[in-house]
């Protein structure tokens, strides 16, 4: 299942480069691998966020 994704101008100017530099086959391996990890790291972002919203909701409510 394939997403629909957009990309800034910059990143696929990088990306056309590197598939130049180290061919396409490589560049794509790398590119998916940078995607995976930013990936994970913005869910643990949002759970960390999510995480500290309801604490803090928490902490208001026991002050009141």
């Amino acid at each position: 299942m394939a997403e629909n994704r957009q990309y800034d101008h910059e990143y696929k100017v990088q990306a056309v480069k590197l598939a130049k530099e180290i061919g396409q086959a490589k560049a794509a391996k790398e590119l998916g691998k940078e995607n995976r990890r930013l990936k994970k790291e913005n869910d643990f972002l949002e759970e960390a966020s999510a995480f500290f919203a309801a604490s803090r909701l928490k902490s208001a409510k026991t002050k009141e």
